[in-house]
């Protein structure tokens, strides 16, 4: 479904975020990306939906060369890929539920149903009697699940998230993890940046490990506790 071939991206002020990276995601898989702080996983997940492009090889997303698409063809690649982040960039000046319909509204679709998805997606992270609270006022593993809910409102084949757990302590962390390993388990190809090495063998999927750019490692899944890099 996705191969990265070759992958390099060098930035303006010559930071090589990535070097020769290939690496191949099948379809409905849940991968876990890790290493430490500044060895590419978020440059890596930014080249799917095109918010970075690569300096050097290929990104073979169901069969297309993504790298070479044209501006215009962007936006509706986007709206395949839900993604989250650490910082879930929730607006502040509007209710919850209008914050998980924003996605459905800008692609032009009908107010009711973006409505009825919106409550259908706070349902599914147990959030739709928080539907009409301000975000301002819920924890923040509360504002992380609205992230969530706005990124698979628009049912996305694929789910990005960077860092999803950075904010939170142990306990929601697991949670969310476990949030993000239920859509998985409808068919959502799921790809998620961590450094909690540990969490991550929790959840015993593959772990794909970066340092410095480079691919140091795919960890077996069901790789018990303790194996693999720290």
């Amino acid at each position: 479904m996705l191969h990265f071939l070759n992958v390099g991206k060098r930035y303006t002020n010559g930071h090589e975020a990535l070097r020769n990276v290939s690496l191949n995601i099948k379809r409905g898989e849940l991968v876990f990306l890790s290493g430490h702080s500044g060895a590419g996983k978020s440059t890596l997940l930014k080249l799917i939906p095109i918010l970075e492009r690569p300096t050097q090889g290929s990104i073979i997303l169901d069969g297309a060369n993504i790298v070479r698409m044209k501006k215009r063809y962007i936006p509706l690649l986007r709206r395949n890929i839900g993604m989250v982040f650490q910082d879930h960039y929730l607006l502040f000046d509007r209710p919850v539920i209008n914050n998980v319909m924003l996605p459905l509204e800008i692609s032009g679709m009908d107010h009711r149903e973006c409505r009825k998805r919106a409550q259908a997606a706070l349902d599914k992270v147990g959030l739709l009697n928080k539907q009409n609270h301000d975000p301002i006022t819920l924890s923040t593993g509360e504002q992380q699940r609205v992230g969530i809910a706005r990124a698979v409102v628009n049912r996305p084949p694929i789910l990005l998230a960077d860092e999803p757990t950075g904010n939170l302590d142990p306990k929601l962390s697991q949670e969310i993890m476990n949030l993000l390993g239920e859509f998985n388990s409808v068919g959502v190809t799921a790809i998620i940046a961590t450094h909690d090495i540990q969490l991550a063998r929790r959840m015993r999927r593959r772990i794909v490990i970066l340092h410095q750019g480079k691919l140091l490692e795919t960890s077996i899944v069901d790789a018990a506790p303790g194996t693999g890099h720290g």
